[in-house]
């Protein structure tokens, strides 16, 4: 299931997140802003891809929402109402929720309907009997067959006889094995997707998860397996062709990694790890521009992205410009302060610039997280006799043939 977009005013943080903590504990997905948006991204553009994706829209209505002369909130809700107006009105998306006695605001929903038509839930009033009339709308909605298939593609949802009373466990199943999944329990998450699977065939989220699963156990041909059902079942599925793209690239089809990071990309144009890796193709193959721009987009959607840093510095270094290197060589470092090859690199560059000091502190940094970092101790010897430090420099040289001889 997609993340259930959770939308409030700053005053009633407390009660929201004991209302997401208790959706958590039924194994829903909550999407929250101040959560769920990396630092360095676009958060208005998040936040409308965030509604729009999300598999459903809870807002969460209040005393202190209605005593607001302005807000965010009610940019939320225009998106919102946006998107509930291109849904079937046969089926729940937004759900108004009332925190406390308050008004819900007489907003235009098309048809002649304002957000008064939809039916609310006072959580105020029924904590436990109102989170239980959430879950079973989520829940349910959530395992429904797609209506929206074309005539001529929609899949028919295969369940096994003797388990017909089972179909409401869909999404039972399904996060149950998302949670063994992120708790290590590989084995037991597989077996839930299976069973999701063979209750309900199209359901594409539970193919993708158990790839992603049976990649974290070794199992690669399977995990390639059910990306490419996944994308079957869901043309416009970014998650899974990029991950796919990671596929193809470890059992070195490289052309095929390219071709399904781009579609990642075309699908999901902030896919910063998308970029990152066609960045890697790009550089393999020798087409250091294109790495160079999909390294700059990947660090312009995630600021903090150590990786990429580090990645267009080997650029930067191997094209001449070492001032601009040593600069990402740091950002990495400062992501990532256990960055040893961003020390590293960044002290070969300095002992070529002739900065020996920074070069000695930058392989002393590297030996102090690998002390078993040979080329470490070998630049560091040289940069110490460079000083004219020949008796440290003995001793580094002395480690190497340690090193060399055992």
């Amino acid at each position: 299931m997609n993340k259930v977009f959770i939308s409030y005013v700053k005053e009633n943080t407390e009660i929201v997140d004991q209302f997401c903590q208790e959706l958590r504990a039924h194994g829903i997905q909550v999407w929250l802003d101040r959560n769920d948006i990396a630092p360095g991204y676009r958060w208005e553009r998040a936040i409308r891809q965030a509604i729009q994706e999300g598999a459903f829209f809870i807002a969460c209505f209040s005393r202190e929402y209605n005593e607001r002369d302005k807000t965010y909130m009610n940019e939320e809700l225009t998106i919102a109402i946006e998107e509930l107006r291109q849904r079937p009105t046969d089926q729940a998306w937004f759900i108004p929720v009332k925190l406390n006695e308050c008004e819900i605001p007489d907003r235009d929903i098309g048809g002649g309907e304002t957000l008064r038509a939809l039916q609310y839930v006072n959580l105020y009033e029924d904590w436990d009997g109102s989170i239980q009339r959430i879950l079973q709308v989520i829940q349910v909605e959530s395992s429904e067959p797609d209506i929206n298939a074309s005539d001529t593609e929609q899949h028919e949802i295969e369940v096994h006889p003797h388990r017909a009373n089972a179909y409401n466990n869909v999404s039972a199943y399904y996060n149950r094995g998302l949670g063994y999944r992120d708790t290590g329990d590989f084995n037991s998450a597989i077996a839930d997707f299976n069973e999701v699977i063979a209750l309900k065939s199209d359901y594409a989220e539970a193919y993708y998860n158990r790839g992603l699963t049976c990649r974290d156990i070794g199992d690669f041909e399977s995990a390639m397996v059910d990306f490419n059902e996944a994308i079957a079942l869901k043309s416009d599925y970014a998650e899974a062709y990029y991950n796919r793209g990671l596929g193809y690239r470890d059992t070195g089809n490289f052309e095929s990694a390219m071709v399904d990071f781009t579609e990642a990309i075309t699908l999901k144009s902030d896919y910063a790890e998308a970029y990152y890796n066609r960045g890697l193709g790009y550089r393999d193959t020798g087409n250091f521009e294109s790495a160079m721009v999909d390294f700059t987009e990947a660090i312009t959607l995630k600021s903090d992205y150590a990786e990429a840093y580090y990645n267009r510095g080997l650029i930067y270094r191997d094209t001449g410009d070492f001032e601009s290197a040593i600069v990402d060589f740091s950002q990495a470092i400062t992501f990532k302060s256990d960055y040893v090859d961003a020390y590293y690199n960044r002290g070969l560059i300095y002992r070529d610039t002739g900065n020996f000091e920074s070069a000695i502190a930058d392989f002393s940094q590297v030996i102090t997280f690998k002390s078993d970092y040979v080329d470490a101790y070998y630049n560091r010897g040289l940069s110490y006799r460079d000083t004219g430090n020949f008796e440290s420099a003995i001793a580094d040289f002395s480690q190497v043939i340690t090193f060399k001889s055992d």
